[in-house]
């Protein structure tokens, strides 16, 4: 999170958004959050998500784009966690803050729960695959009622990463415009580019008996819809598995989940294989967002073996994959 927005948060913020969804503090718990404010909260016997973002994050027009798109999907029998409105009827509440402002957004929360040891297994994968190939064939007839989600190479650790990056990082910059120079060039159309959610990880899901809900849809954007099968597969090898390799773990991955996608949506063969060029992708942004998130007065262990472990593999081109998996 942007050392700027922990500066400038209170309860008192927790309060107003709280008041704004007539829900009582004593109702509510703490659950974290990478880029915001995240707490649960029960009311009327249910329970839901509540989110408190920053204007540094992201805009009032940008929620509201995030929580119409939800709107839509739900009604449309995606599988995700539904919005849930304010007391006034709104999708997203402004609380300002002298030249800024904080946004409460509300959504269901979801059945089931994180995916655990033993759910990892080609059942989860299916279904993975399944719930993103649905939401892909769903989004292809999106069109927004008021203002569009921002695309993709306008979101801030993209079209700034230049500065979160320390000045030293002169080859690690150089690689990140590379690539996205290069995704950049790639065409447009119905069938291969929309509004996705881009962060489709196994964080971002729960999984109740065989069923999968997506929620955290706070990275939403305008891509190529590879980019949500490169995601799953990005931080899927992150997991520890009982294969010899990352890409013996990868294929099997992958058969599993396109067996799911496939039920819902497809995909042409061009576009699968410029997988590795979106996991590249991936791998550079993760290094922007940890670079501008560390404090080296209080270092994060993970944060610091990504950065050292991924700094090589940048630098020299090394794709994360040894082999073609496709």
């Amino acid at each position: 999170m942007d050392r700027r927005i922990k500066s400038l948060y209170s309860d008192k913020i927790l309060l107003e958004a709280a008041a704004r969804y007539g829900v009582d503090r004593s109702k509510i718990k703490k659950l974290g959050g990478f880029e915001s404010f995240i707490y649960e909260y029960e009311k009327d016997g249910e329970l839901n998500i509540l989110r408190i973002a920053h204007s540094y994050h992201r805009s009032m027009i940008d929620l509201h784009a995030e929580m119409e798109w939800i709107n839509y999907l739900g009604e449309n029998g995606a599988d995700v966690a539904g919005a849930v409105k304010s007391e006034s009827g709104k999708l997203a509440e402004k609380i300002n803050i002298g030249d800024s402002y904080f946004i409460a957004s509300s959504i269901e929360k979801a059945d089931g729960t994180h995916v655990k040891k033993e759910h990892w297994n080609k059942d989860l994968f299916k279904a993975w695959g399944k719930a993103i190939g649905k939401l892909h064939k769903i989004t292809k007839d999106y069109v927004p009622i008021e203002t569009p989600r921002f695309k993709w190479d306008d979101e801030y650790l993209i079209k700034d990463f230049k500065r979160y990056l320390p000045e030293t990082e002169i080859v690690i910059s150089e690689k990140t415009q590379g690539i996205i120079d290069e995704i950049k060039r790639l065409e447009t159309g119905r069938d291969n580019y929309g509004l996705i959610h881009t962060d489709i990880h196994h964080g971002n899901f729960f999984w109740d008996n065989g069923k999968i809900t997506i929620f955290d849809f706070d990275d939403c954007a305008y891509k190529h819809l590879i980019s949500d099968i490169a995601i799953a597969v990005f931080y899927s090898m992150m997991s520890k598995n009982d294969f010899a390799t990352k890409e013996d773990f990868a294929e099997y991955f992958l058969c599993h989940f396109m067996d799911g996608y496939a039920i819902e949506n497809t995909l042409s063969d061009k576009w699968m294989k410029l997988l590795p060029d979106f996991l590249k992708l991936r791998e550079v942004v993760l290094y922007v967002a940890i670079s501008r998130s560390y404090d080296p007065a209080n270092p994060d262990e993970w944060c610091q073996n990504y950065m050292k472990k991924h700094k090589n593999s940048i630098e020299n081109d090394i794709p994360l994959l040894n082999r073609e998996i496709i």
